[in-house]
């Protein structure tokens, strides 16, 4: 059921679903990219799906920021991180 209602809601196949545990990457500058871990995919009150991810900034190879646990909307992720990894 969430499946078919991410890909409705996304237009995106099978091959393009968002699942826990997912990798994405977003560079930010010349020196930063972000490092997200999707946790959860989950529906707000008004059945608006929402992804719950885990942000790390990594500011050169040696270091890193863990900034915890954010929210977005469905389609805020998928505009913002589009590069998946691993």
């Amino acid at each position: 059921m969430a499946r078919t209602l991410l890909r409705a809601l996304t237009g995106r196949g099978a091959a393009e679903e968002i699942r826990p545990g997912d990798k994405y990457r977003r560079q930010q500058g010349a020196h930063v990219v972000e490092l997200v871990t999707v946790q959860d995919l989950r529906q707000d009150l008004l059945g608006i799906p929402h992804v719950l991810f885990k942000l790390v900034f990594e500011c050169s190879h040696t270091t890193r920021f863990e900034e915890g646990s954010r929210i977005l909307a469905l389609s805020s992720f998928l505009n913002q991180y589009r590069e998946r990894i691993g």
